[in-house]
This record gives structure tokens, sequence and C-alpha cells, in this order.
């Protein structure tokens, strides 16, 4: 069985609009993810600023006024609200403001146990998402029990609108776990309790998202 994707946690406003097929970036931010075997439960976090390119390109372009634009975003920003429930029936959003100039201030906590189906977070159009990937191996449903999370990828089409809207991506994001960690690239490893944190400073690494593979003991094995 190939590797496959079991759970996509994205960060921003992508979860509520992904019909819309719009582009968001993430200019400053601070974001974590729980990965809790032990404790049953993955928790992802998102606080700061989003940029909607697609909107942004537009007035850029000439194509729409900002006037109409910022109309168009702060409706938006009501639509959400009033929507906002994920498929596990909780509210998101802690906060969502539309700043004006096409950018939004959001805060979100999405959480699942790992007893949970969560698919319906995938996304192969959000910019910016964390995506954690089930590998393949000799047990009885297929699985290893290792899994790889790679955090704010960013694709060549993304990269273009950025350098086209002159908008860089600077936040931090961190992964803590209770689980045996196989390999990383973060920057810094710390320790609370017994369960670690990588933090990664994401500042210039459009090329090179954030990446860990960990081995999940039980209860995470048979729950996920």
């Amino acid at each position: 069985m190939s590797t496959r994707t079991r759970a996509a946690f994205l960060a921003g406003l992508f979860l509520l609009i992904h019909s819309s097929c719009i582009s968001l970036i993430p200019e400053r931010f601070e974001s974590s993810l729980k990965f809790l075997a032990n404790y049953g439960y993955v928790e992802f976090n998102f606080k700061g600023n989003v940029l909607v390119a697609d909107a942004a390109l537009e007035v850029q372009d000439k194509k729409s006024s900002q006037r109409e634009t910022d109309r168009k975003l702060k409706e938006l920003e009501q639509t959400i609200l009033e929507n906002d429930k994920s498929a596990l029936g909780e509210r998101q959003f802690r906060s969502l403001r539309y700043l004006g100039g096409n950018r939004f201030a959001a805060e979100q906590q999405v959480k699942s146990s790992f007893a949970e189906d969560l698919s319906f977070f995938q996304s192969e159009n959000s910019p910016f998402f964390v995506e954690i990937r089930e590998h393949s191996g000799p047990g009885e449903d297929g699985s290893s029990g290792e899994y790889t999370i790679r955090a704010f990828l960013v694709d060549e089409d993304m990269k273009a609108k950025m350098a086209r809207l002159k908008v860089s991506q600077r936040g931090v994001f961190s992964v803590e776990t209770d689980c045996r960690v196989i390999r990383h690239n973060a920057h810094k490893v710390s320790r609370t309790g017994s369960n670690y944190i990588y933090s990664w400073d994401m500042e210039g690494r459009l090329n090179t998202p954030a990446t860990l593979t960990l081995r999940a003991q039980a209860p995470a094995l048979t729950r996920f």
C-alpha cells in the first residue's frame, strides 16, 4: 500500500471557503500542531494575518476597485462567522476580522481525536496547510505506525503570486508530540514535561517546508 493522506490541517480561512478556490498567503503568523498519541488527539492552532492573493491581484491589475473588493471581503467575513462550524460541530475561529487591504486577522483552533476520520481536512489547493501522511507498513491494516507532518507548503503558482504582490511569509511553526521522532528539519528542539517541541522559523522557507516524521504508539495506531 502506498503512502496515503490521512489528515490535513489547513491554516486559515480555506477550511470554510475551499469551494471558492481562493489563494491565501499567511504573511505574519504563529502556528502550532499537537500530535499527542497517548492522549488520542491532534490539535492545530493558527494566529496571524492572511492576505487574499487573488483579490489583491485583481485590484493591482485594475480588474476591481479596492472599495468593491473591501465590500466583498467584509461580506465574506460575515458569511464565515455565521457558518463557523467544523465537521466536528465546533467553532473554529476564536476571532476573525477583515483589516482592509485584502487582509484578514484570524485566530483559529481545530481539534480532533484520533478516532475521527480527518479526511475532510484534505486539500491540494491550499497554499499553506499542515498535512499528516501515514506511511504503509506490515500492520494488519497496512500501516507502519509512522507519520510525516509537513507544514506551510508553497507551490510554484503561489510563489509567482507572492512575487507579483511583493509580499513575504514570516512566521513560526511548532509541533509538540509524545511520540518518537525519527527525523526532522526543525531549527530548535525543546522539552515540556515528557513531550518534545520542534520549532521552525518559516521566514524565507518557500522551498523547504517544515517536515517531521514520527512513530506513533498505541492508542494512536488503533484510533487513527
